[in-house]
């Protein structure tokens, strides 16, 4: 019997699991980080909100956050993200260069199927150079780019969208003016990729969320976060300040950190 079944119903992702099966006495190593967090916090719930900002606060000034300087042309800045695949959130304050580091990632990886939800259309200027690489574009015409339908039509028609390889479904909005139904793109994450067997027969999703906030906090269903291999889908957004996310969610993310130079 596997260590790790004295652990069910607790272990949330497959890191936690391996975490758990590299531990050469699991209920030593438990004791050990009890007692550290006793130290640090009494005997407090570790699920209280200040107690779980203290240890991303921690864990963020760490490893978990790398640099970038807002420059396209900068491999550095994008090495855990693109080459190693992981969920990616790029914070910084305004006129940071987030947009910039984003539009660097929608030109990476092949044969996928690219979700690209931009606030105010900053990314539509990608979507060009996206067809001259042999991208097509998802749903013809403009229809999910006019100012003038609501965003929930436009989710509810782009729920309607098969995967294929080297297809861009983009969604243009402005949140401001067009408003924002957290459970309606809760249903659309869970209709188009959790419960889509195409997303197998693609070399990945990439889903990209510009200066989207709000769905970032409220809209994006924890496992397609946590467990990213299952579902075959990669997640990049941009905001200013991870804060107020939920820490189950934060746990699956990639964090760069934007500060244009100059």
């Amino acid at each position: 019997m596997s260590r790790l079944k004295r652990f069910d119903g607790y272990v949330q992702n497959r890191d936690v699991q391996k975490w758990v099966d590299t531990q050469a006495d699991i209920s030593k190593s438990i004791n050990n980080l009890v007692s550290h967090m006793i130290k640090i916090f009494g005997y407090r719930d570790i699920m209280d909100y200040d107690v779980q900002e203290a240890l991303f606060r921690k864990a963020f000034n760490s490893s978990h956050i790398e640099k970038g300087n807002g420059n396209p042309d900068s491999d550095h800045d994008l090495d855990h993200a693109s080459r190693r695949e992981l969920n990616t959130l790029i914070i910084g304050k305004a006129e940071s260069g987030k947009t910039t580091i984003l539009r660097k990632l929608i030109h990476e990886g092949k044969d996928d199927f690219k979700i690209i939800i931009s606030n105010r259309d900053e990314c539509k200027i990608e979507l060009e150079s996206l067809e001259s690489e042999g991208y097509t574009i998802a749903i013809e015409g403009t229809h999910l780019q006019d100012p003038d339908i609501p965003f929930s039509e436009k989710v509810r028609i782009a729920s309607n969208i098969s995967i294929e390889k080297n297809k861009i479904l983009y969604i243009g909005t402005n949140i401001l003016k067009d408003g924002f139904d957290p459970q309606l793109f809760r249903e659309f994450f869970d209709q188009v990729i959790m419960k889509n067997e195409d997303t197998k027969k693609v070399e990945k999703v990439r889903v990209y969320l510009d200066d989207l906030d709000i769905l970032l906090h409220s809209a994006i269903p924890i496992n397609m976060i946590a467990d990213k291999d299952k579902y075959n889908c990669i997640v990049y957004g941009t905001l200013q300040s991870v804060k107020d996310l939920n820490p189950d969610l934060l746990t699956g993310y990639k964090i760069i950190k934007s500060e244009k130079n100059g």
